[in-house]
């Protein structure tokens, strides 16, 4: 069920703002809610056309507060459906030198109240290498990457629950996660032929790891002031590892510097 943006920005934002994760100006003055706005966006898969032969399109998606929903499928470099009833906030969708950029143009001058509505619904084409990295300050999400071809993914959350889906995905080598306030859930059970790194700092709330089962994982767990459980992984020293650490050509690290919170690392 859709949660109103305005339950999600009264309570994500303040405390986005007391973890000094997210900047908002909270001034008196406010954007005004209008009418809903329907609006579909494509970026044609011949505009890579300029991208060298091995570089990677770098994909950077801002989002200050709203829903967001990426996927993949798309016949197109990105398909899009954006719903928005505050003009000021119309997406910014721009695509120069290999680069491609989606974005709220400000969360300045929020307006608190449910009747709120801005949702981000991309696809992006299956089969283009990218490097791609989402700043999200307050909001929800679902990011399901495993059919692309990612090769790095970098986020940095404010407050909100995301999901982060990298099941089948056979491309990543790094993965970068800064978290604010939430629930953050992470599925890493992908089909990697090489090691992958995956880096998760920070965080007040509950953090979810999901761990293959057919390569080596090792879970290096920093837990500060929280919790960690554990399924199917036996624990050497600070680290969590499975049956095949230490015997399979291919290994995830993992590395988790949890903040105040519980951390689950499932493994079975």
């Amino acid at each position: 069920m859709r949660k109103t943006m305005g339950a999600i920005i009264a309570v994500l934002i303040l405390m986005s703002v007391g973890c000094g994760t997210v900047n908002v100006d909270v001034g008196v003055e406010r954007a005004q809610v209008g009418e809903l706005q329907r609006e579909s966006q494509v970026v044609e898969l011949s505009s890579i056309d300029d991208l060298e032969d091995g570089a990677d399109l770098r994909v950077l998606v801002t989002l200050g507060a709203g829903e967001l929903d990426v996927d993949g499928g798309a016949e197109e470099l990105m398909e899009a459906e954006f719903s928005y009833n505050i003009l000021e906030w119309a997406p910014e969708v721009e695509y120069e030198n290999g680069r491609l950029r989606v974005a709220q143009p400000s969360s300045r001058n929020m307006p608190f109240n449910e009747s709120v509505r801005y949702e981000w619904d991309l696809s992006f084409n299956d089969t283009v290498p990218m490097l791609f990295r989402a700043e999200i300050g307050a909001g929800s999400g679902n990011l399901d990457l495993g059919s692309l071809l990612v090769r790095t993914v970098d986020l940095k959350l404010g407050a909100g629950d995301m999901t982060v889906d990298l099941n089948g995905n056979r491309t990543l080598e790094r993965l970068d996660a800064d978290l604010g306030a939430g629930q953050f859930d992470l599925d890493l059970r992908g089909e990697w032929e090489q090691d992958v790194d995956a880096n998760i700092r920070g965080g007040l709330g509950e953090t979810t790891i999901r761990l293959p089962q057919n390569i080596g994982v090792r879970v290096r767990v920093d837990k500060g002031l929280g919790s960690v459980n554990t399924q199917g992984l036996t624990r050497e020293g600070n680290d969590y590892v499975n049956s095949l650490y230490g015997e399979s050509p291919v290994t995830l690290y993992v590395n988790v510097q949890a903040g105040i919170g519980e951390v689950s690392l499932i493994g079975e």
